[in-house]
């Protein structure tokens, strides 16, 4: 009679934890699909509001009062914290500022480069483009938004380097909670199988 015991709470037990095993699998991926769409489309927004007054600031203040416009950049970045870093290229794919040097304490235009054909392609673009990739750190996000002035002449892009990190904390914390509370559900399945297992026998 305890063997039978055994073996039906055994069997109770695993189904249950197979069972929230498989739904704690889905929450945890779910949320991160819904994490990243969420960090994007608030990324992509951000760009698209944001390119207007970082190029006008760059044309009325980076050669006659970098430090204002330093500030702007700074004032920027801090209303997008998943935005790490911003660029300001022409559409002959040179980099005219980097906010990755926004304190060296000169001009950061001999600090720039040339845009690889790839981004140079986008960046001669009239609409925004979502540039994906992998480097040694995970996921990669670039988003590449054109200014087109008010008579319609496009001369500058911004380049908006987007960040998983605060995205992957945020991920890490709500897997652990899952699986924690998955252990606990576990555990409370295991007690009442046996409980069930023990009035069934009887």
């Amino acid at each position: 009679m305890r063997s039978l015991r055994t073996r039906l709470a055994v069997v109770l037990a695993t189904i249950v934890a197979l069972g929230l095993l498989a739904n704690a699998a889905w929450l945890v991926l779910s949320a991160r699909q819904r994490l990243r769409e969420r960090l994007e489309t608030s990324a992509s927004l951000f760009a698209s509001l944001a390119v207007g007054p970082v190029c006008s600031a760059y044309d009325a203040y980076f050669e006659s009062g970098y430090f204002k416009f330093r500030q702007v950049v700074r004032d920027m970045l801090a209303l997008a914290p998943d935005v790490t870093r911003v660029e300001i290229v022409d559409v002959e794919g040179r980099v005219l500022f980097d906010s990755g040097h926004i304190d060296d304490g000169s001009l950061p235009r001999a600090a720039g480069g040339q845009l690889d054909p790839a981004r140079l392609e986008a960046v001669r673009r009239l609409e925004p483009t979502t540039i994906r990739g992998r480097d040694a750190e995970g996921d990669t996000l670039e988003i590449v938004n054109p200014w087109v002035e008010d008579w319609g002449r496009h001369r500058l892009s911004v380049v908006y380097h987007v960040s998983y990190a605060k995205l992957n904390a945020e991920y890490r914390r709500y897997a652990r909670v899952t699986l924690a509370l998955t252990a606990v559900s576990i555990l409370v399945a295991a007690l009442l199988g046996l409980a069930l297992a023990r009035r069934l026998t009887r």
